[in-house]
């Protein structure tokens, strides 16, 4: 009589490829993959910021056009611009939730009224989607704080001691700076005397 060890072996095989099969599909289904940057644990993935990098390529106020969309390409300096206006939403956010209180329907219409201001036909309806988005939060804190100045102060020291990683084909976090910097160092700007 032979043995039952092999048929054993290869139905715990089949269990096991069928187990990871389902993990992994359950995994894309989420829509999340690698990370492309996190704020005290909230992670963003890759491909989120990717899908922004698409509206905002396909915007004039991003230097953008169709053919710069479908052709993948977008200025640096908007790729930092988003992550730091991603990372600067998300702290406000966490500065709103401590505080007991969120963005409301005229916290959205101030940040339509703000991105609106630059210009409707700069952007696309996703790319201005977004950036009412990404705006609603840092509109619900100012309101709170009292003031465009006091946001900035509380969002800069938050963003000090925030916990910031960022995928380095992305850039690189500058706690001095609270931004992101290309991965040769933030620029510095020499002040005026005079």
């Amino acid at each position: 009589m032979r043995p039952r060890l092999p048929f054993l072996l290869v139905g715990f095989a089949a269990v096991a490829l069928v187990a990871a099969g389902v993990g992994a599909a359950a995994f894309a289904g989420t829509g999340f993959g690698p990370v492309a940057f996190s704020v005290n644990g909230h992670q963003v993935s890759q491909s989120t910021v990717n899908d922004d990098l698409k509206a905002f390529a396909a915007s004039k106020g991003f230097g953008g056009s169709a053919a710069s969309a479908r052709a993948g390409s977008i200025d640096n300096k908007y790729t930092r611009y988003l992550l730091n206006l991603r990372i600067a939403s998300l702290a406000a956010e966490e500065e709103l939730a401590d505080r007991g209180e969120s963005v409301t329907a005229a916290d959205r219409s101030s940040a339509t009224k703000t991105i609106d201001s630059a210009g409707r036909d700069l952007f696309t309806p996703r790319a201005r989607r977004l950036l009412i988005e990404l705006d609603g939060p840092l509109s619900a804190l100012s309101r709170v704080l009292g003031g465009d100045q006091a946001l900035n102060d509380e969002l800069t020291t938050a963003l000090r001691k925030a916990h910031v990683k960022v995928d380095q084909r992305y850039g690189v976090w500058n706690r001095a700076g609270a931004q992101v910097c290309p991965p040769t160092g933030c620029v510095r700007i020499q002040g005026s005397s005079g």
